[in-house]
């Protein structure tokens, strides 16, 4: 009976040892300083363009606007023609309102014009078809020698690429930028004898979409960074 009265006693104090110890333990860890290791991650890749917008600008000049008016609806039957034998929808065309210009009227030399009018029709084709306007980019010389010259202006006529399929290969990027970011993270935990733990913080930077070069606008490249903060553990 003397021991039975005992029982209670020990068991309180070895659970109050045990509540000791696992305290200590915990106020150890909240007084150990966190440490992290901030790094980036970087992913380029390089896509063709999957979207093409191409002006056909062409001009006339006459001191008679009905004979500008049959030159620009003849030539804009037979650029059509081409388009759309070059494969070409007629629902990736449209057709936009001539510019005209009454040289005349805005001539503030005092010279008079050798033709009054220039009139500037632009013939836009909007299509996912890239590689069949690239070609018919390349067969210009079958509207020239129909005497119809397409007007090539990287600034007022610019044929402009465009990737839009981002969405597709953006959760890709971002894995591999962040894998890359792992990497030189494990770098640092090499050199500081750490292993790399879990993520603390990691943020998206600006995702760039831009020509390779000057003279290959359709094959664009994909850029993004990432940032990522791992938890270093020893």
């Amino acid at each position: 009976m003397k021991y039975a009265k005992l029982w209670p006693v020990c068991i309180f104090s070895v659970a109050i040892c045990i509540a000791a110890i696992i305290l200590g333990v915990s106020v150890s860890k909240i007084g150990a300083p966190v440490r992290t290791v901030y790094v980036k991650g970087l992913c380029e890749i390089e896509r063709p363009a999957d979207h093409v917008v191409w002006p056909l600008a062409h001009t006339e000049l006459s001191n008679s606007l009905q004979t500008i008016y049959a030159s620009i609806e003849n030539k804009n039957n037979i650029i059509l023609n081409f388009l759309q034998k070059g494969g070409v929808d007629k629902s990736e065309i449209s057709v936009n309102n001539i510019l005209i210009e009454d040289r005349d009227a805005n001539n503030y030399s005092g010279d008079k014009a050798s033709f009054r009018y220039k009139v500037t029709q632009v013939i836009t084709i909007s299509t996912d078809k890239v590689d069949t306007v690239r070609q018919l980019i390349a067969k210009q010389m079958v509207l020239l020698k129909q005497n119809i010259f397409i007007t090539s202006s990287k600034w007022e006529f610019p044929v402009k690429y465009s990737f839009n399929a981002l969405q597709d290969v953006k959760p890709m990027m971002i894995q591999q930028a962040t894998q890359n970011a792992r990497m030189s993270a494990q770098k640092f935990a090499d050199d500081s004898e750490s292993q790399i733990g879990k993520i603390k913080t990691a943020s998206q930077g600006q995702l760039s979409i831009t020509p390779r070069d000057e003279n290959t606008p359709h094959i664009k490249t994909l850029r993004v960074v990432t940032s990522v903060e791992f938890f270093l553990q020893d």
